[in-house]
């Protein structure tokens, strides 16, 4: 039987946390436009490590004996050139040319359109954070000891 996605699930906003390397992550519900056509399905996204991940269904939301969703599609945040959003609810993933197939040509970027406009902002901007983010970029240090203060 196919999982039936709550229309109250859709519109939640996006959940956005850090791992323990400072890096973003977000996860939550968002509507992509689907190959050929004008058709949006409902995804699923969320992102681990530096990759994109796509479900049918929320996987933290699986019954007692059920099967765990299985990804749909993945992607690499190191292959995208940029995140433009289109100043409402959605936006498009463009890949870096270099690493589009040779039959892609020109790929059009990826169309998602979150509930509102402000989960769409939050996409853009934490996937921004995540595609730029340098795990070896050194932190700034805070005070290492408090007697300094004491001159």
């Amino acid at each position: 039987m196919a999982a039936q996605v709550l229309r109250a699930e859709v519109e939640e906003p996006p959940k956005i946390s850090k791992d323990e390397t400072g890096l973003p992550i977000i996860t939550g519900w968002l509507s992509r436009q689907v190959k050929q056509g004008e058709k949006f399905v409902p995804r699923f996204l969320k992102t681990k490590d530096k990759v994109l991940c796509s479900f049918q269904k929320d996987p933290s939301k699986v019954a007692m004996g059920e099967e765990a969703p299985r990804v749909k599609n993945a992607l690499d945040m190191n292959k995208i050139a940029e995140i433009k959003s289109d100043g409402a609810n959605g936006f498009t993933i463009y890949l870096k040319s270099e690493d589009l197939d040779e039959k892609d040509g020109e790929h059009p970027g990826y169309l998602f359109r979150a509930a509102d406009e402000k989960g769409a902002k939050d996409w853009v901007k934490t996937l921004n954070a995540i595609r730029v983010h340098d795990p070896t970029a050194r932190k700034p240090e805070g005070m290492c000891c408090s007697a300094f203060l004491r001159c």
